[in-house]
């Protein structure tokens, strides 16, 4: 029984350590986003005043930076909403198929829970499909719904977000899809944020540089 049960104890403190050490830097980097955010949007207009002031670039290309940021952040903002939005109808929608109470409750909870970049809908979904099985016995069923919402509405980002982003920056969504891809190994969820906004300003610079290199060749005897 020892040889059993201690190996058991050992990995159970094992997954348990993992989760709530996850668990903190999730929150540490919630608390992180959320003040930043804050603090961007009190002070914003001094942040811009400021990079003007040190920006080695010409006044115009300043310009033309600062404005292309605004709008990769407007994207990334809107991309965020527009798949919010979707995967909270598509949520509901499966709801109500599956004949579960409060589709448009549980849709609109769905759609606050995307929002959230660490929670997402399968916080909804995934326990969801626990209740459904304990409550009905139905394993068909209870698949039948967990592979609704796997493959519409947790996969929908990766169709809006980068038309979205795309569309708003000027960047190809295929572009704009790897970034994400990249930004979520790289930074984990936060990722689908700071992906496309690090490729956008990643191609912005080179923009640039090619501006300013097309400017001094202008101006050479």
């Amino acid at each position: 029984l020892k040889n059993y049960v201690l190996p058991g104890l050992n990995k159970t403190s094992v997954v348990l350590t993992a989760v709530a050490t996850n668990a903190i830097g999730i929150m540490f980097g919630f608390i992180i986003a959320v003040a930043s955010l804050f603090f961007l949007l009190r002070d914003g207009d001094e942040i811009i005043k400021f990079l003007q002031k040190i920006s080695p670039l010409s006044e115009q290309n300043t310009k033309y930076f600062l404005a292309t940021c605004k709008n990769v952040i407007q994207g990334v903002l809107w991309a965020n909403m527009l798949t919010a939005c979707a995967q909270g109808i598509i949520g509901g929608i499966g709801f109500a198929v599956f004949g579960l109470p409060s589709p448009i409750f549980w849709g609109v909870v769905m759609f606050c829970f995307s929002m959230i970049p660490f929670f997402g809908p399968a916080f909804i979904y995934g326990p969801t499909t626990l209740f459904l099985f304990l409550s009905t016995q139905d394993v068909q069923r209870s698949l039948l719904f967990l592979a609704f919402n796997v493959l519409l509405v947790s996969t929908i980002d990766n169709i809006i977000k980068p038309l979205v982003i795309g569309g708003k920056v000027k960047i190809h969504p295929l572009i704009t899809f790897l970034s994400i891809i990249g930004g979520i190994r790289a930074w984990g969820v936060l990722g689908i944020i700071y992906g496309p906004l690090v490729a956008s300003l990643f191609l912005l610079v080179i923009d640039i540089h090619l501006r300013e290199i097309k400017q001094q060749s202008l101006f050479k005897p």
